[in-house]
């Protein structure tokens, strides 16, 4: 799996579905950070309420194995400690959905970088990859857009976000992405044949919600309702402090 991946596009498009899929297919275990609650993740059999039950799992059996679940907390300092204790996590991959709501605070926009920056570190350096969704690229800071090793991108009409695309990845590139219809994307750089294969056979996964295509090709994920948030409201706690993983 790539180290830090971003899959950046409008709301409604079907980013939130792709980040899902993607780490579905590339990694056994994965913690989704979920602060907007997400419909694509309502499917995900494990939830978390605050940063003391997700640690309390991943110190107890059921750690072991495959495994996804998803912390949907009022706490947001939850968020950052979650992101703080990456560097102890083994085989799991980070989602973290609408990484815009993790930079306007400073304690996560601190633990977000490290990530981003050191985490081919982490895990005694097995690394925790960081797959992040974001409307815009310049929705990110540059000390963590300067880190993506693999961008999807569905299409993008802001200039300024056009010319960094073309600048970061390739002009061919950002021209794809300016001209996609609606719910399909392109990848840089292009996927090996191996890895679209992987992602179009996902376990429970459907290949109507989305199907995967090497660059050169729009990949397409109709009929999205991201960013719809779930009403259930989830429930407030107290945190503790000093927990370990």
């Amino acid at each position: 799996m790539e180290r830090v991946t971003l899959i950046a596009g409008m709301a409604q498009q079907g980013k939130t579905t792709l980040a899902l899929r993607v780490v579905l297919a590339e990694s056994p275990r994965v913690i989704v950070l979920d602060p907007v609650r997400s419909k694509p993740f309502k499917s995900v059999p494990l939830a978390w309420d605050s940063w003391d039950e997700l640690a309390a799992f991943l110190a107890s059996p059921q750690a072991t194995g495959r495994w996804i679940g998803c912390l949907r907390t009022m706490e947001f300092a939850d968020y950052g400690m979650a992101m703080r204790a990456a560097p102890c996590y083994r085989h799991t991959a980070l989602l973290v959905d609408e990484a815009l709501s993790f930079t306007t605070d400073p304690e996560t926009l601190d633990a977000l970088v490290k990530c981003a920056r050191s985490n081919a570190h982490f895990g005694n350096g097995l690394g925790v990859p960081l797959v992040l969704t974001a409307q815009r690229p310049g929705d990110l800071p540059p000390d963590v857009r300067s880190q993506v090793t693999r961008w999807y991108s569905f299409r993008q009409e802001e200039p300024r976000d056009l010319t960094y695309l073309a600048e970061r990845c390739s002009p061919s590139f950002a021209e794809e992405v300016a001209g996609l219809p609606p719910h399909e994307y392109r990848v840089f750089p292009p996927l090996t044949a191996a890895v679209e294969e992987n992602q179009d056979h996902v376990e429970g996964e459907s290949r109507r919600d989305v199907r995967g295509r090497s660059a050169g090709r729009a990949g397409r994920a109709p009929d999205v309702p991201e960013v719809q948030s779930d009403p259930a409201p989830p429930r407030p706690h107290q945190v503790r402090e000093g927990v370990h993983v």
